[in-house]
């Protein structure tokens, strides 16, 4: 996605409208929904810049995650690029990294390192949970669970770094004891209101996943 770089940050760069599909942008305070040339170019005013870290990641759908530090001008950037199955790009995310400890932050949230999951569970349509240490991790196909609590995956992982207890009022944790459990949990929505769910968690190989929702 070296191309999508090259239009938001090299000088003179052609911005390909063809290459853009129902645009979702966002950079630090900027943000619209639909192609907004004006803001697109905003930040074309460099010569070049140096990618410090990439991951693609293949997502639902067939669709493509491309998560990048940059190294531009005199700033870091993160950049997280969503492309559909025809590598048409929709959404567009970028944060300003102004010290280490925001750069730690977004390589943990955003680069986590990677878990080989058992092929019975990489194939499930389920939301995939590992319970570490203090933490309730989901892992994988978050969206399926996070759209009950108003998130996108990304928000979910930047505020609450995709860890489940920090978004509930129930003591979850010790639920989590090797073994499947279910019941009723209140949980915290994005926008602050209060939503009881009933969850069913299957334990399989180590890791759990949310079998039902209701």
């Amino acid at each position: 996605m070296k191309k999508i770089l090259d239009m938001l940050f090299i000088k003179n760069e052609k911005l390909d409208r063809d290459l853009f599909r129902a645009l979702f942008y966002s950079f630090d305070n900027d943000c619209f929904a639909g192609f907004d040339k004006e803001i697109l170019l905003k930040h074309q005013i460099y010569d070049s810049y140096k990618i410090l870290k990439e991951r693609i990641t293949k997502i639902a759908e067939n669709h493509n995650e491309y998560k990048y530090f940059i190294e531009v001008g005199n700033q870091r950037l993160f950049v997280r690029i969503i492309s559909d199955y025809e590598d048409m790009v929709y959404d567009i995310l970028i944060y300003s990294i102004l010290d280490e400890a925001l750069y730690k932050k977004y390589d943990r949230i955003f680069f986590p390192n990677i878990l080989i999951i058992p092929n019975e569970l990489e194939n499930m349509n389920k939301t995939i949970i590992l319970k570490d240490d203090n933490h309730i991790k989901l892992i994988k196909n978050e969206g399926l669970f996070l759209k009950y609590l108003g998130y996108e995956d990304w928000d979910f992982k930047n505020k609450c770094d995709n860890n489940l207890e920090m978004a509930t009022k129930s003591n979850i944790l010790v639920l989590f004891n090797n073994k499947d459990f279910s019941g009723k949990f209140i949980f915290k929505k994005n926008g602050g209101e209060l939503i009881e769910l009933f969850i069913s968690f299957k334990y399989l190989n180590n890791f759990y996943y949310i079998d039902n929702v209701k």
